[in-house]
């Protein structure tokens, strides 16, 4: 996992669907920026398992995620 994965999981570690562009800002990146940080990562992350992504609703991190966080 790299550290960047792990920023974005642990930002979805609440539970709660979360916009990649609020995803972007809490890893501290700047809001115009923001949204494309995430992006591509949430799709790796989904493509993993990690995260439920839908691109209209936001992320959500699964219990795999949650996982690979502790590992």
């Amino acid at each position: 996992m790299t550290p960047k994965q792990r920023k974005i999981l642990s930002v979805l570690a609440d539970g709660q669907l979360h916009t990649p562009t609020e995803i972007g800002l809490s890893c501290g990146v700047r809001y115009d920026c923001a949204s494309g940080y995430a992006c591509d990562a949430l799709k790796r992350m989904a493509a993993k398992g990690w995260v439920i992504y839908k691109r209209l609703a936001g992320a959500q991190i699964t219990e795999t995620g949650r996982k690979a966080m502790e590992a």
